[in-house]
């Protein structure tokens, strides 16, 4: 009886030492690429309140889901003037074409020197709104060129008002 030839067990690891300094080198250079952005932010210095004219405030809360409240001006009077609503983030319609609104009238305001620039927004993002929401207005300053905006608390009043419009629990 013939015994069956046997065959070398020996495997060549060169090829996959290969592709394993290839993939390092890959996430390497991957990671070192996609550093991460970020925006800054210039939060409010202590001490008194700075008055700013209605014709160049605009408040800003994001709410609960995919929605903003927003009003011109002191509260009260936006409330009475029906300066206020709610918007959502839809490039066109949303709370950007607000912003860009307020901004043209600003420029065709002959009384304010510096135009559009001179826009204040305050952001005070409710209790129930999620990141991404202050992450999308903080979007929009960027995108509408607003330079001057402030992130801050919502006062009891405005958590009031949304309370009674029910837009916040």
């Amino acid at each position: 009886m013939r015994r069956p030839k046997k065959l070398s067990t020996r495997v060549d690891f060169t090829p996959l030492v290969d592709l394993g300094f290839l993939l390092i080198t890959f996430f390497m250079v991957t990671t070192t690429w996609s550093k991460m952005r970020a925006m800054n932010i210039f939060l409010p210095a202590e001490g008194k309140p700075i008055n700013i004219a209605a014709e160049v405030s605009l408040t800003l809360l994001p709410l609960p889901g995919k929605e903003v409240f927003y009003y011109q001006g002191t509260l009260s009077e936006a409330i009475s003037q029906n300066r206020c609503g709610i918007s959502h983030y839809n490039e066109a319609t949303g709370i950007g074409s607000v912003i860009r609104s307020m901004q043209a009238a600003l420029d065709n305001y002959r009384g304010f020197k510096t135009g559009r620039k001179g826009l204040f927004v305050t952001i005070k993002p409710t209790w129930g709104s999620s990141f991404g929401s202050v992450v999308r207005v903080l979007d929009e300053m960027a995108i509408n060129g607003v330079t001057l905006f402030a992130l801050t608390d919502p006062s009891e009043e405005e958590v009031r008002v949304l309370r009674e419009k029910k837009l916040l629990q």
